[in-house]
C-alpha cells in the first residue's frame, strides 16, 4: 500500500515492480493484492500501462481499512465482540481494560491515513502519536 500511495498520481504499477522494490516475492504479493482488491482499496488496470493503483487518494484511506482488509476485524480478545462467549462478561474488570486498549488502537488507526505513512517516510505519523 505504501508503494501505491507514493505513486498515486502516476500511472499504475506492476506487481513485479512492487515486489522488486519492496524485496518480497511476487507470489506473496499476489495474495496481499487480492485481499486489497477484494476490499475495494486497490484496483487492477489492464492494458499496456496497466498494473495496480489505489481506488481513492492516500489521504482518504484510513490505516484501519488496510488492517481490516488484510487481517480482518480488529479484536484483541473474543469477549469484546462476542460478550456472550464468556460467563464473566458483566463483572470482568480485565474485559474493560481490553476494551479500553482496543478502542485506543482503533482511534489511532482511524486517525492515521496512508498519506500520513508515505509522506516524508512516515515522519508525520511518528510526530502525531509520539
Amino acid at each position: 500500500m505504501g508503494e501505491l500511495g507514493v505513486i498515486y498520481y502516476q500511472e499504475p504499477i506492476s506487481l513485479m515492480k512492487i515486489a522488486k522494490k519492496e524485496q518480497i516475492s511476487k507470489k506473496y504479493l499476489e495474495h496481499i493484492i487480492a485481499a486489497l482488491c477484494h476490499s475495494g482499496l486497490v484496483k487492477s488496470v489492464r492494458g499496456k500501462n496497466g498494473g495496480y493503483s489505489l481506488t481513492k487518494a492516500p489521504e482518504n484511506i484510513k490505516l484501519e481499512e488496510i488492517i481490516i482488509a488484510l487481517e480482518g476485524a480488529i479484536s484483541l480478545v473474543s469477549c469484546i465482540d462476542a460478550p456472550e462467549d464468556c460467563s464473566r462478561t458483566d463483572n470482568c474488570f480485565v474485559r474493560l481494560l481490553w476494551l479500553k486498549i482496543e478502542n485506543s488502537i482503533k482511534h489511532i488507526l482511524c486517525s492515521l491515513t496512508l498519506k500520513d505513512i508515505v509522506d516524508e517516510g512516515g515522519i508525520q505519523c511518528l510526530q502525531k502519536f509520539g
